[in-house]
């Protein structure tokens, strides 16, 4: 067996045609070897010299076999994208970019497979984008040269059309504005080379088919040219001209399009085509549709020139006898039940073929919002408007609403759309018949692809109108709607349509219909009758209901909808599949309002969640499960407690779901977030799902898990509800629960939403079990990662140094609970967790790290250069990080010293403590204020006398003790003793919030944040007390009060000394 040896990317052989050749048609071989090899030899290549310029003379050979050709094209394709920009690595030599300029557009034109000419043309395309104009100036005149001059076939003459439509396309999207500039100044010529040609080739097939003569070989290569020189134009048009109107050539050349759009729709209607013809009348097909486009990417892109245009009024006349004209044939299609042919694919899928006349009609309403869309909200923009471009839009406005959307046709669209465009078709009944699921689907989801759906975009252009026109259409709306809206009426597909109307016009019939009078008298009755084809009526009574509710919730008879909504999701003869998924579908918006209110709802509620229950497990398609799940998750969101008589009902059926979805994880995302509701609305109660939810936690959260990627989110979501929701006893949390904060740690590592998510739940476990969390197994990873955090150097937003905040408000909680009796019930064992907290976060270098951001902060201080970069940590971060501190120094001053020294030195103290002072005139939150003066305080009673670096801060520590004491005593209750935050009486209380509405809807957690909030220092200790103490302390200390004046006193300020006299401590 020949052996094929792959070439390191460092050796520098000739790069030869035939060398990449031989290596590409190995990459294309049978031999399994050879591929690997080949393409790793390729790959090796993408930064040798002169490999794209071979792969192109590769591409150019026509000898070679067309799919060693297509691999050059493609490959050399992918290397201009990654190598050509000036910014790249390995970036492409100018001698070789210029030898592949000078051949690409040459090889492309004479290129005889039209796929690889195409792949050709996009890559020219992006030589062009970033070549000219500097690099490449003379592309755009040597394409005009190319199509002037005579080529050998139509095939060469597409080839060159082609290129000229992928350039533009692409200097149409360039970022550059120079490009798009370059391009407007070459396309008049462009554009006359082009109209001229179209128009050649146009008029040389045109009569030969309106005469009904056999169109040839000839005309048929006239066509493909004529019709691949319309593409160009019309991109041209639209991104090669500021202001199309105003170039005469193209004005004209616009006259001959109207002219020939009925031309060709003569002839796609007419059977000149003969038979065996059938790729000529695809192509006037294809001509008519370019146009269409034309004309829409016109209105929308410069709506302006579009009106001011010849014929504007005539061209919009045109489109709507279009869709006149096929709204009749709906109208006949119905009267007869005749519907479109059907044609099935090999894999059984039934595909509905869009007749060309409906592809127009949409186009044509399509162009009608766009125009209404100039008239009532013209798009703003920053771009400087000349008084000449001001005045031509308040002219094209003036026309739009005074020659087309005039009132008689407003009015007659109106009439069209109800009666013909809202109508179900004969196709819509019969796939509702015979694949209701998918049916029911496709309705859901086409609604929001209104630009490819005729009767949602003929929807989205009756509420444009009712909006802008609503004086002259509502009350039509109405009158012809309380005409035939009875209950006497059994015109069901007229009714479906008007009540279509009037579901979307909600927003504007909202203070002119009375709706609850016409649900009370017509829908709830209506809805109960069983007459033929009624099941249409219930389902637009549903989505008439769903479109109604948000829009009048505080007013909305809502036991009156649910009555209906129960009737129409139980089964019976006319409740199908498609109602009852319907009615499940439009509950949602009927409960999400915040009016929601239990008792309205609950005669109802056990009828809706059976029949909801059953409908789930009856659904085959996982998007419509999934909707339904997603209204029952908001019914059980908004009854909150009140959902326990059906919990178990839920839940039973969840786990069979579960497997039942596979790998569509979707559909376990929904499963997890019911669940996480359900965890919410039961709060204590939940309790009895626990051993069921925490497997499911377990194997959602495995690292390198494909579940990991789809499901942490809402498994972290679920995690958090069930620990809030966890009682701290009777009974206690269980051992599964405790043993699964183990797997907590692997999550700290990875993104943002998971990190601030883990650590929510981490906080979730130090309030129900800080043991847990003070077990070595845990603490001391746990204190890993977060030095991690707080020790990355970046940044940036959503960078882990941004969780500084939640970090240290973790961490104040951990050390907070070393003070709860429940927890820790005397002072030695609160110690004790203390010394143990301590001594693992110096392990683990946490403290060193938190240490080091606080050094960054002094550092700058002490030189505060404008050209130093400020430390991320300035500001509310560093008051954070003190915090923290200050739990420490309140457990034990002692504790706080030796941890301070053991992390950073004996010096560390010392610019510690000169930081922390300094930093207190930046603490804005009192409560915050009133922790750090306690913390620095109880620092002078570490030993008698005072520690030497405290009595040096004297002057400053009188500052904050007056600062802090005047604030806490403004408007203090006398109670108080002139500290309002001091509220000791709290320590006795031993629950929160009392009543039924507590009992059931209080999540436990907040019971424990109480519980910790009520032997916080800053609530326990009074500030005047505290310092009065350490005051007399200090005098003690330092060998009295005579000393004390002498020795220390005397340093301070005098105006320093008068203030804090003043507040008569001593």
């Amino acid at each position: 067996m020949p052996q094929f040896t792959v070439e390191a990317a460092g050796e520098a052989s000739p790069m030869t045609e035939n060398l990449v050749f031989r290596t590409l048609e190995r990459a294309s071989g049978p031999n399994a070897q050879f591929i690997q090899t080949a393409t790793q030899q390729l790959s090796n290549w993408e930064t040798h010299a002169g490999y794209y310029s071979a792969l192109q003379d590769v591409y150019a050979n026509l000898n070679y076999h067309q799919n060693i050709r297509f691999q050059a094209i493609i490959q050399l394709k992918n290397g201009i994208d990654k190598y050509w920009r000036k910014t790249s690595s390995h970036v492409i030599s100018k001698q070789e970019k210029l030898k592949i300029r000078t051949k690409a557009v040459d090889a492309g034109i004479r290129e005889p497979v039209p796929q690889l000419a195409l792949h050709n043309a996009l890559m020219v395309a992006k030589i062009v984008r970033y070549e000219f104009p500097h690099d490449w100036p003379d592309i755009i005149t040597l394409l005009i040269h190319h199509i002037r001059q005579p080529l050998p076939s139509s095939q060469n003459l597409s080839n060159v059309l082609n290129l000229t439509l992928q350039i533009i396309k692409e200097l149409a999207t360039a970022r550059l504005q120079r490009s798009r500039t370059s391009l407007r100044q070459a396309a008049p010529e462009l554009f006359h080379v082009l109209g001229t040609l179209y128009a050649g080739h146009s008029y040389r097939w045109i009569p030969f088919i309106q005469n009904g003569q056999d169109s040839g070989p000839f005309a048929t290569d006239s066509m493909v040219v004529s019709y691949c020189a319309l593409k160009t134009i019309r991109r041209l048009i639209i991104a090669g001209f500021e202001h199309p109107h105003r170039d005469k050539d193209v004005e004209q050349f616009w006259v001959v399009l109207q002219q020939q759009l009925g031309e060709f729709w003569s002839i796609a209607q007419s059977d000149r085509i003969k038979e065996g013809e059938l790729p000529s009348k695809e192509i006037v097909m294809k001509h008519l549709l370019q146009l269409s486009k034309l004309h829409l990417e016109m209105a929308r892109t410069h709506p302006a020139a579009f009106v001011l245009l010849p014929g504007c009024v005539n061209l919009l006349q045109s489109y709507w006898s279009l869709v006149k004209t096929l709204g009749k044939q709906y109208v006949d299609e119905m009267s007869t039940h005749a519907s479109r042919d059907w044609r099935v694919r090999e894999s059984g899928e039934r595909v509905d073929e869009i007749p060309p006349l409906e592809r127009l009609a949409l186009k044509g309403l399509l162009l009608f919002r766009a125009i209404l869309k100039l008239a009532f909200h013209p798009v703003q923009t920053f771009k400087y408007q000349h008084a000449e471009d001001k005045e031509e839009r308040k002219q094209s406005v003036d026309l739009i609403k005074s020659d087309i959307l005039a009132d008689s046709f407003v009015l007659e669209v109106l009439e069209v759309l109800i009666t013909q465009f809202f109508v179900l078709r004969p196709s819509d009944l019969r796939e509702w018949e015979e694949e209701p699921s998918e049916w029911e689907r496709r309705e859901e989801e086409i609604t929001e692809a209104w630009e490819f759906s005729l009767r949602s975009c003929s929807e989205k252009l009756f509420l444009d109108l009712m909006i802008n026109y609503k004086e002259v259409l509502v009350p039509r709306l109405l009158e012809v709607f309380y005409r035939y809206a009875s209950l006497d009426n059994n015109d069901v597909f007229l009714k479906d349509s008007l009540y279509t109307a009037v579901g979307l016009a909600a927003p504007v019939l909202n203070d002119k219909f009375d709706f609850n009078d016409f649900l009370k008298s017509t829908l709830l009755p209506e809805s109960q009758l069983s007459r033929p084809q009624y099941n249409l009526l219930r389902r637009r009574i549903a989505i008439l209901l769903g479109q109604w509710t948000p829009v009048i919730p505080e007013t909305m008879n809502k036991p009156v909808v649910y009555q209906v909504f129960a009737r129409l999701l139980r089964v019976d003869e006319l409740n199908d599949q498609v109602v009852r998924v319907t009615a499940g579908r439009q509950l949602r918006p009927v409960l999400e309002p915040f009016e929601f209110a239990y008792d309205e709802f609950a005669p109802y509620a056990t009828t809706i969640f059976q029949s909801l229950m059953v409908l789930i497990r009856e659904t085959e398609l996982v998007e419509t499960k999934m909707a339904l799940l997603e209204t029952v998750r908001v019914a059980v969101h908004k009854m909150e407690a009140h959902v326990e008589p059906f919990s178990n009902s839920i839940m039973e059926m969840l786990p069979t779901l579960w497997l039942a979805s596979g790998d569509e994880h979707l559909m376990k995302q929904a499963i997890l977030t019911m669940i996480t509701a359900i965890t919410t609305a039961l709060t204590k109660q939940s309790l009895k799902y626990q051993s069921d939810i925490i497997p499911l936690i377990r194997d959602s959260v495995q690292p390198n898990s494909e579940s990991l990627v789809y499901l942490l989110e809402e498994a972290l979501d679920l995690w958090s509800a069930m620990m809030q929701q966890t009682p701290s006893s009777n009974p206690a949390p269980s051992e599964e629960l405790l043993s699964l904060s183990s797997c907590l740690l692997p999550l700290l590592d990875l993104g943002s939403d998971s990190l601030r998510l883990g650590l929510d739940i981490v906080e979730s476990y130090i309030l129900i079990s800080p043991r847990t969390i003070l077990t070595p197994p845990f603490l001391g990873p746990l204190l890993s990662s977060l030095s991690l955090l707080i020790g990355s150097q970046n940044t940036g937003i959503g960078s882990p140094r941004r969780e500084i905040p939640r970090i240290t408000q973790l961490l104040e909680t951990l050390i907070k609970t070393l003070s709860v009796p429940r927890h820790f019930p005397n002072k030695a064992m609160q110690l004790h967790a203390a010394q143990h907290l301590i001594s693992n976060t110096i392990e683990t270098s946490f403290l060193q790290s938190f240490l080091s951001l606080l050094k960054e902060a002094y550092d700058y201080h002490q030189d505060p250069r404008p050209s130093r970069p400020t430390p991320a940590i300035i500001g509310p971060t560093e008051t954070e990080l003190f915090s923290v501190l200050a739990r420490l120094a309140l457990i034990s001053p002692h504790l706080f010293l030796e941890a301070v020294t053991a992390a950073g030195g004996d010096r560390t103290v010392t610019w510690l403590i000169s930081e922390w002072i300094a930093h207190f005139d930046n603490i804005g939150d009192v409560y915050r204020k009133k922790l750090h003066a306690l913390a620095i305080t109880s620092l002078f009673s570490i030993s008698k006398p005072p520690p030497a670096f405290m009595l040096e801060q004297l002057q400053s520590m009188l500052s904050i003790w007056t600062d802090i004491i005047t604030e806490l005593g403004e408007d203090a209750p006398e109670e108080t003793k002139g500290d309002y935050l001091w509220q000791p009486w709290n320590a006795s209380e031993t629950s929160g919030p009392t009543g039924e509405w507590a009992e059931q809807n209080e999540a436990p957690e907040e019971e424990r944040k109480r519980e910790v909030a009520r032997v916080d220092p800053t609530s326990m200790i009074n500030m005047r007390d505290c310092v009065r103490e350490t005051v007399e302390g200090v005098m003690i200390g330092v060998g009295g009060s005579d000393a004390f004046r002498n020795e220390w006193l005397s340093r301070v300020d005098g105006a320093v000394v008068n203030a804090f006299a003043a507040l008569g401590l001593l």
